[in-house]
């Protein structure tokens, strides 16, 4: 395969730490590019969502992290997340018409729901790859990476949350290769990849 990109993962980071492993603090968090969502997976993390940002990673993912904050996204078992499995807690309110009374649903169990969602979003584990390419060229990574490990056997290739949209290479574009270094954290995901 030819190769036209070469790009480098870092990580894992964590949401809430204090120390260097803060993906908040971290020096890498001020470029734009790839992040991954993972869960500890034996000895590598298993991908759980992946996504693309013009923004800095930090401005980005300040949003996902307000929008666990208020409801806006799933949450799922701690426990069982680390262990491979997806345990539905709350849906979010995100998908959910209508969204105002799946926000009420929220605030009423917030007290419980909240220590869940700090429970799962501290399990969960971050990858950066610093990227600084125009959109498109973001979006084709973002797409080739969720459809390379969600072609893998479960619990792998199952443990993406589906109804996510990815825009995948077009048929009148040229397909790129891109070699992604650290590639082995990640259960999964190939070192090669077509986008």
């Amino acid at each position: 395969m030819k190769i036209d990109l070469e790009v480098q993962l870092y990580g894992p980071f964590k949401w809430i730490e204090v120390a260097e492993d803060n993906v908040f603090t971290n020096s890498i968090s001020s470029n734009r590019g790839i992040y991954l969502f993972t869960a500890p997976f034996k000895s590598k993390f298993m991908l759980y969502y992946v996504g693309e940002t013009g923004k800095s990673f930090i401005e980005r993912l300040a949003q996902h992290f307000q929008a666990y904050l208020i409801g806006q996204y799933h949450i799922y078992d701690a426990k069982d997340f680390i262990n491979g499995t997806k345990t539905l807690l709350y849906e979010g309110w995100f998908n959910i018409k209508p969204r105002e009374k799946a926000r009420i649903e929220y605030l009423e169990r917030v007290q419980i729901l909240g220590r869940k969602m700090l429970e799962f979003i501290e399990c969960m584990r971050l990858f950066l790859i610093p990227l600084d390419k125009e959109k498109r060229i973001l979006e084709r990574v973002e797409a080739a990476i969720h459809k390379n490990t969600k072609q893998k056997p479960s619990p792998i290739g199952t443990f993406q949350d589906e109804g996510i949209v990815y825009r995948h290479r077009r048929k009148d574009e040229d397909p790129l290769g891109i070699h992604i270094k650290g590639f082995n954290l990640i259960a999964g995901l190939d070192q090669y990849i077509e986008i």
